[in-house]
């Protein structure tokens, strides 16, 4: 009788455990957004372009979805001059005007951005790479 108490015990006790590692793998995201400069070129445009490709860091496969803001930047604070989202294959393109920007990349709640100065004419090419974090499980183990 002893026994099958503790046995069902140590079944409910593995179940908890099991269930609340699932949880935690599946909740607990932590992805890290890289954002970085290309290509630059120039255009006899009054306005900038700011374009380019949000992909995993890892195989490089296309990041549909994404959200892409251009903030014009004042001090620390901003407001948004454009906004985009990528396509298919994770291009996005956007024609804005010039000054001190802010380039946001936004991916399944996480964020990545980078601060340049883009003047009349250019075409600047800012890629996103999107990086999942890996997660540290410590699982004791018990013998019984």
């Amino acid at each position: 009788m002893r026994r099958q108490v503790r046995n069902v015990l140590v079944l409910a006790v593995s179940a908890t455990v099991v269930l609340l590692i699932a949880g935690y793998v599946a909740v607990g995201s932590s992805e890290k957004v890289y954002a970085a400069i290309g290509k630059v070129s120039m255009s006899s445009a009054t306005k900038a372009v700011v374009y380019g490709k949000v992909t995993t860091k890892v195989g490089a496969k296309p990041v549909p979805d994404a959200s892409v803001n251009i903030l014009r930047t004042v001090g620390k604070s901003g407001h948004v001059l454009a906004h985009t989202k990528t396509n298919r294959k994770g291009l996005y393109r956007i024609v804005t005007v010039a000054g001190t920007l802010k380039i946001v990349f936004v991916v399944n709640g996480h964020s990545g951005s980078l601060k340049t100065k883009v003047k009349p004419g250019e075409h600047i090419e800012v890629s996103a790479k999107v990086a999942r974090g890996s997660k540290f499980i410590f699982l004791p183990v018990f013998n019984y």
